[in-house]
């Protein structure tokens, strides 16, 4: 009895299609006339972005969040080197790598929203300010740990 049931729960836990779940999405280089349309709304024939306001404030609570949800794969300076990878965890992707530079702020929101690769889902956790928070603190640690890639002067 004990094997048939093994055998049942075998052939219906894992089904086919489960190996044929497609999640690629390509993030490109931002432009200066993207507008985005996921978080705007039109108002009078224009559309007008409602992504919060950089604040201090709001600054503080990206760090904060960061801390919580991210910090433990990305690491305090956002390197890639969280404590997971202490426990043989692949690093993820650093955020001062070129690639991670170049991708915009709706590219960096969305995957924090979606995944990517390893990375789960977090938009049904963090709400979209939140997550907009955490997208500022993440160029600002960007700026941080590489001053002369954003034109400051020695």
């Amino acid at each position: 009895l004990k094997i048939f049931l093994f055998f049942i729960f075998l052939f219906t836990a894992c089904q086919p299609f489960m190996n044929h779940q497609p999640k690629i999405k390509v993030y490109s280089e931002a432009t200066p006339d993207q507008v985005q349309d996921t978080f705007s709304y039109v108002k009078d024939g224009v559309k007008e972005n409602v992504r919060p306001t950089l604040t201090l404030e709001s600054l503080r609570r990206g760090h904060e969040r960061f801390d919580i949800y991210c910090k433990v794969c990305h690491g305090v300076l956002g390197d890639g080197k969280g404590i997971v990878t202490l426990h043989g965890f692949s690093p993820p992707p650093s955020f001062h790598s070129d690639q991670v530079r170049k991708l915009s702020d709706q590219d960096i929101f969305s995957i924090i929203t979606d995944g990517k690769d390893r990375m789960k889902k977090l938009g049904d956790r963090i709400s979209e300010s939140e997550r907009w928070n955490i997208v500022s603190y993440v160029r600002a640690l960007q700026i941080s740990q590489n001053p002369k890639a954003q034109g400051m002067k020695k």
